[in-house]
C-alpha cells in the first residue's frame, strides 16, 4: 500500500509538471516573438510585489525544462537598421543687449549748440539791421528839411538829402516809411528841373533830364512815374522843336532838310493829337519852302551864263 501510493503521488506531480511546463511555455513563445520593448526614459514607481509569489515563481521557473523551438514557428523579420541622422548644428542663443540714449562726443555736442547759438545771433542782427535800414527820419532845418534813414545796423542812421526847398509834413511822426519820404525827394528834383525851364535863353535840356531820371528813381507810385516820363518827353519835345525852329530860319535847303530830321524825331514821342498836329503842319510848312528853295536853285543852274568882258589894257 505505501509503495503504491508513493507510485500514484509521484506519477500525479509528473503530470501536474508537465502540465505546468506547458502552461509556462505558451507565454514565453509569445514573449519571444514579440521583440522587446526598450525601457522608456521616465522613471516610474514599481509595484510592491508578494513575496509569496515571487518564491512560487522562482521555483517553478527552476523546475520547469527549457522550450524547444520549433521550426514551425516564424522568425521576426531583422529591423531595418535606420540610416544615421545627420548632426544638427548647435544653437547658439544670443541676447542683445537694449539699446541705450547715443553717447557721442560731449565736444560734439558743445560745438553744435555753439554753432546755433551763433547762427540764431546772426540772423537776429540781420533782422534788426533790415528793420532799422526801412526806417526814415525827417529834421527840420531853417530852410528846407533833411532826410536821414537808418544804417543797415542793429542802430544808427545817415544822412540821405538835404532838401531846401521842401517844407516838412504837417503830421509831425517819429519815424517814417520809404513811401512817406521818397515823394519829397521826388518833388525836390521836379523842382530844379522846372527852375532850369524857366531860365531865359536856350534851356539847359542835358541837366534838365539829370534831374527828371534822378526823380524817376524816387517815383514810388504809378502817378509820379507818368509825371516824370511826362516832363522828360517835353523836354525832348521842346529840344527837337527849337532845334528845328532855328534850322527853319536859316532858310537854306541843307538847314531845312536838318529840321524835318529833327520833326521826325519828334513825332516818334508819346505826344498828345494836337502835338502830333502842330508838328505835322509845322513839316508841310517846311517841305513846301524846302520845294521852292530847290526850283530856284534849279533855275538858277539852267539859265545861260552871260560872258565876262576882258579888261582893256591903257597903253
Amino acid at each position: 500500500m505505501g509503495k503504491n501510493s508513493l507510485i500514484k503521488s509521484t506519477s500525479k506531480e509528473k503530470k501536474k509538471v508537465k502540465k505546468d511546463n506547458q502552461t509556462e511555455a505558451i507565454p514565453e513563445e509569445k514573449a519571444a516573438a514579440k521583440p522587446p520593448l526598450q525601457p522608456s526614459p521616465k522613471t516610474t514607481t514599481a509595484p510592491k510585489i508578494d513575496k509569496e509569489v515571487t518564491k512560487s515563481t522562482q521555483k517553478k521557473a527552476i523546475k520547469a525544462p527549457p522550450v524547444k523551438k520549433t521550426g514551425d514557428e516564424k522568425k521576426a523579420p531583422p529591423s531595418k537598421p535606420e540610416p544615421p541622422k545627420s548632426p544638427e548644428p548647435p544653437v547658439t542663443v544670443t541676447y542683445e543687449k537694449p539699446s541705450g540714449p547715443s553717447t557721442g562726443d560731449p565736444v560734439d555736442k558743445t560745438m553744435m549748440i555753439v554753432a546755433g547759438c551763433i547762427l540764431f545771433l546772426f540772423l537776429l542782427i540781420i533782422g534788426a539791421s533790415a528793420s532799422n535800414s526801412s526806417r526814415y527820419y525827417i529834421k527840420k532845418m531853417p530852410m528846407g528839411i533833411v532826410i536821414l534813414q537808418g544804417k543797415f545796423a542793429p542802430r544808427g542812421d545817415k544822412e540821405v538829402i538835404v532838401l531846401p526847398d521842401i517844407t516838412a509834413p504837417e503830421e509831425q511822426k517819429s519815424v517814417y516809411s520809404r513811401d512817406e519820404a521818397y515823394p519829397l525827394i521826388f518833388k525836390h528834383y521836379l523842382n530844379k528841373a522846372d527852375a532850369l525851364l524857366s531860365v531865359p535863353g536856350i534851356p539847359d535840356y542835358e541837366n534838365i533830364k539829370i534831374y527828371l531820371t534822378k526823380a524817376q528813381n524816387f517815383a514810388v507810385t504809378n502817378e509820379l512815374a507818368q509825371a516824370a516820363s511826362q516832363r522828360l518827353i517835353a523836354i525832348d519835345l521842346h529840344n527837337l522843336l527849337y532845334r528845328a525852329g532855328v534850322a527853319q530860319d536859316r532858310d537854306t535847303v541843307v538847314d531845312l532838310e536838318n529840321a524835318l530830321d529833327y520833326l521826325s524825331a519828334a513825332g516818334r514821342l508819346e505826344l498828345e493829337p494836337e502835338q502830333v498836329e502842330r508838328i505835322n503842319h509845322q513839316r508841310e510848312t517846311i517841305r513846301d519852302r524846302l520845294r521852292e528853295l530847290k526850283e530856284v536853285e534849279a533855275a538858277l543852274e539852267a539859265a545861260p551864263k552871260e560872258p565876262t568882258p576882258h579888261p582893256t589894257v591903257k597903253k
